[in-house]
């Protein structure tokens, strides 16, 4: 079992050694396992590349935040110009059906509200925003309603199981 200091060599280590956080003014500490990260990102995406990082490294029983996301008040947007970003990314996302999803902006926070068909679809709209650089946070309020439902699918399944096949065994079998 690792010890609290050997703990936290890793995590620093683990920080330093992606190239997307390595630049990054986080403090670790370590206490019975518990890992707790101090500082400030720039977005969103560096926080959740700073958790996933810290999750990675063996020993961590739990995680505590204390990393606050912000910019240098020269290059900040208001919250009117955050919200035309989110919108065009979400606009320019094959993968997202933007007219499905409503935006909030409130302070930096991104809330997205609405109904998709798929899973992909919620995943997919919530990484694109959280790749802002202005984006503080991403309150993910979206919800997956699949158009088909559990007859339907039975449905086919069971016309698929009970269609005649036109294969002829004999064309495949060794010789």
């Amino acid at each position: 079992m690792k010890t609290d200091i050997q703990v936290q060599e890793d995590v620093i280590n683990e920080l330093k050694g992606r190239p997307f956080l390595k630049n990054l003014n986080i403090s670790v500490s370590v206490k019975n396992g518990i890992v707790t990260l101090y500082g400030q990102v720039e977005n969103y995406s560096q926080k959740l590349a700073a958790e996933r990082a810290v999750k990675s490294v063996a020993g961590v029983k739990a995680i505590a935040e204390d990393i606050h996301i912000g910019m240098p008040l020269s290059y900040g947007k208001n919250d009117t110009e955050i919200a035309e970003l989110v919108l065009n990314v979400l606009k320019r996302h094959s993968g997202v059906p933007d007219e499905n999803i409503k935006v909030k902006v409130e302070n930096g926070i991104v809330t997205l509200e609405g109904e998709v068909e798929w899973e992909y679809q919620r995943k997919s709209a919530k990484e694109a925003v959280s790749r802002l650089v202005f984006v503080r946070d991403v309150i993910d309020l979206v919800t997956v309603k699949p158009k088909a439902t559990a007859v339907d699918v039975e449905l086919k399944i069971n016309a698929a199981l009970h269609r005649p096949t036109a294969v002829d065994a004999e064309k495949y079998l060794w010789k």
